[in-house]
C-alpha cells in the first residue's frame, strides 16, 4: 500500500524524469505489441526484401519450418535464393523467391546434388486473429472455416491442410501452400482447442522424394467477397483441367428476391472464358417458363451482374448461365448445368397461406453434400461451422451450386408442383418466402392464416424460431411438409447481413429431448403448453 501511495503521490506531482520513464515504458510496450510474427522466411532472406515482398512483410502470420523436428536456418544466401539446413538433419533445401503477375512465390526444393533423406518436414503456422478466414477446395467443393469464432474459441471441426488458403481481410492479404512430389502426412484436421495464443497449424510430409517441391504463395485479392477466386483461376490457367466442374461459380447475395428489387449476382468464370458473351437465364422452376434473359460478358476475376427483378409470380425459381443466344428449354432440368435456386417473395402479402422455404437447411446441406459426406460438423450435435452462405456448393458428383435435395433427396420439387396445382384448382392463393425473410421481418407470419414449412426444415436461426413460437402462441396454424424440422439452431457469421459462415449452435430437439405430439383427439384449435414451433406444429 505504501508503494502504491508513493506512486500516486509522484503522479500527482510528476517530475520530468518520471514522465520520461513512463513514456519510455509505454513506447516499449507498444513496440513489443507491434512486433511482427516470426517467420523463417524473413530470418532466412533478411529484412532487406521485406518492403517489396508480401511473403517477407510484417503482415505475414508466424511461420516455422523444421526438418526432423528441428528448426531450419539460413546456411548460404545468394540474391533471391537461400540454402536451408537444420541441426543433425541430412537434408539441404533451397528456397527461392519469385513474382509472377499478382502472385508472389517461395519455392523450396532439395539442393541440386544433395543427399535426399526421408525425414519429416513440417510447416508450423501461427495465425493471429486477423487471419480468420480459410478456404479449401476438396473434391470440387468449396469448404471454408473461420479460425476463430466471435467469442474467441476455435471451431471443433476444422479441415485444413496443404492447399488451404488463408485470408487477412483487414490487410487484404491471402496466403497458401502447395506441395508437389510428396503426399501430406495427414488429410484431415479434427478437433482443436484453445486459443492460448495464435492458432498453430502443423502441415507435414516427408523429404524422401527427389522431386519434392513446397510452394508458399501470397497475393492481394482484387475481390474481397470471393477473395479465393483468383488463385483457383490461376491454377486452372497454368494447368487446364485442374478443377473440372468448378467454373463458373454462381454466387447470389440473397436467396429471396422481390419485384422491384435490384439484385447482384457474382460469377467466377474459368480463366479461358474472359470476354465471352453469356446470358443469365431465370426460370420459373414449377412451370418451366423462362421469365428473364440477361446478356453479359465474362470478366476476371469476378463478374458482377445486376438484375432488376420483374413482377413475376411468387414461388421457386432456378437460374443458370448459357452462351449468348443459346436456346433454353426451361422444362428440361439438366443437373450437370450450373444452377442456383432462389425464392421470389411478393412485394406485399397477396395470399391466404404462406410457404416458407427451408433455406437454412438448403445452405447446411449444400455445404456438406449430405450426412455421409459431411465436412462441416464432427458429431451429431452439429457443433461446427461451414462455408455455405456465400456460395452454395455440393461435393463429389454433386458439384453444382444449388441445393441438391430439391431434385434428388427429398423431392421437394414435387411439393412446389402440388402447391401450384392446389392454388390453381382450389383457388388457394399461396405466397412464398424464405427463412431469411421471417428472421429479418421482411415477411410477417401474422399476415397469414396458414403457414406451410418446406420439407426437412431441420435448421433455423434463433430469430426465425422465435417468430414461429410467437405465431403459434397467438393461435397461428403451421403445417410442416416433412419431419426433422426446427431441430438445430444455427447462426450466420460474422452477421446475417454478411453471411460468410453457418455456425451450428445447439439442438432444439434431440434423442434426449424428443418432440411432444398433441393427442389424436385434440381439437383443431388446440395449443400446446409452450408456444414451441416444433411441439405446436401438427402433421396430417
Amino acid at each position: 500500500m505504501e508503494f502504491t501511495a508513493g506512486i500516486m503521490t509522484r503522479i500527482d506531482r510528476p517530475s520530468v524524469a518520471t514522465l520520461n520513464c513512463w513514456m519510455l515504458l509505454l513506447l516499449c510496450l507498444v513496440g513489443a505489441q507491434a512486433q511482427p510474427e516470426r517467420t523463417f522466411l524473413r530470418e532466412a532472406f533478411g529484412a532487406d526484401h521485406s518492403r517489396e515482398s508480401l511473403l517477407l512483410s510484417p503482415e505475414m502470420p508466424g511461420l516455422g519450418l523444421t526438418l526432423a523436428n528441428r528448426p531450419v536456418a539460413a546456411h548460404e544466401r545468394r540474391a533471391d535464393e537461400v540454402a536451408l539446413r537444420a541441426p543433425e538433419s541430412e537434408a539441404t533445401l533451397v528456397a527461392r523467391l519469385s513474382r509472377e503477375g499478382g502472385f508472389e512465390f517461395c519455392r523450396i526444393r532439395h539442393a541440386p546434388g544433395s543427399f535426399v533423406p526421408a525425414e519429416e518436414l513440417k510447416l508450423i503456422w501461427g495465425f493471429p486473429m486477423e487471419y480468420n478466414e480459410s478456404l479449401t477446395l476438396d473434391a470440387g467443393a468449396l469448404q471454408g472455416h473461420p479460425l476463430y469464432l466471435p467469442d474467441g474459441t476455435i471451431p471443433p471441426a476444422h479441415f485444413v491442410n496443404w492447399g488451404t488458403l488463408f485470408y487477412n481481410r483487414a490487410r487484404n492479404l491471402a496466403i497458401g501452400t502447395m506441395p508437389r512430389g510428396a503426399a501430406p502426412a495427414a488429410t484431415r484436421w479434427g478437433r482443436r482447442t484453445g486459443p492460448t495464443g495464435p492458432t498453430q497449424l502443423h502441415f507435414w510430409t516427408l523429404t524422401g522424394s527427389p522431386d519434392l517441391e513446397l510452394t508458399l504463395f501470397a497475393w492481394r485479392p482484387k475481390e474481397q467477397r470471393l477473395w479465393w477466386a483468383e488463385w483457383y483461376q490461376e491454377q486452372e490457367r497454368r494447368a487446364p483441367g485442374s478443377h473440372p466442374g468448378l467454373f463458373p461459380v454462381l454466387s447470389l447475395f440473397e436467396m429471396s428476391w422481390a419485384p422491384g428489387n435490384r439484385q447482384i449476382i457474382e460469377i467466377v468464370p474459368a480463366p479461358g472464358d474472359a470476354g465471352r458473351a453469356m446470358e443469365w437465364v431465370l426460370i420459373d422452376d414449377v412451370s418451366g417458363r423462362v421469365v428473364e434473359r440477361r446478356r453479359f460478358v465474362y470478366q476476371l476475376p469476378v463478374t458482377h451482374l445486376a438484375i432488376n427483378v420483374g413482377d413475376w409470380p411468387t414461388g421457386l425459381y432456378r437460374a443458370t448461365v448459357v452462351a449468348a443466344g443459346q436456346p433454353v428449354d426451361g422444362s428440361v432440368r439438366r443437373l450437370s448445368d450450373k444452377l442456383v435456386n432462389l425464392i421470389l417473395r411478393p412485394a406485399r402479402p397477396s395470399g391466404q397461406a404462406l410457404f416458407v422455404a427451408p433455406t437454412d437447411m438448403w445452405r447446411a446441406y449444400a455445404s456438406n453434400g449430405g450426412h455421409a459426406m459431411t465436412s462441416w460438423r464432427d458429431a451429431w450435435r452439429y457443433n461446427s461451422v461451414g462455408y455455405s452462405p456465400t456460395v452454395l456448393n455440393t461435393r463429389y458428383r454433386r458439384t453444382n451450386h444449388y441445393y441438391y435435395g430439391l431434385y434428388e433427396r427429398f423431392s421437394d420439387i414435387r411439393h412446389y408442383r402440388f402447391l401450384r396445382e392446389l392454388g390453381q384448382n382450389d383457388g388457394l392463393a399461396i405466397d412464398y418466402c424464405t427463412q431469411d425473410d421471417i428472421a429479418s421481418g421482411r415477411v410477417r407470419l401474422g399476415d397469414y392464416k396458414l403457414v406451410l414449412v418446406g420439407s426437412h426444415a431441420e435448421f433455423t436461426t434463433a430469430a426465425c424460431y422465435l417468430r414461429f413460437r410467437e405465431y403459434l402462441a397467438r393461435g397461428g396454424a403451421v403445417v410442416i411438409h416433412g419431419g426433422d424440422s426446427f431441430a438445430v439452431m444455427v447462426e450466420y457469421l460474422p452477421s446475417p447481413a454478411e453471411p460468410r459462415y453457418l455456425a451450428a449452435r445447439s439442438h432444439l430437439v434431440s434423442p434426449d429431448r424428443p418432440a411432444r405430439q398433441l393427442p389424436a383427439a385434440a381439437p383443431a384449435a388446440a395449443r400446446c403448453a409452450r408456444g414451441d414451433a416444433h411441439h405446436g406444429a401438427r402433421s396430417g
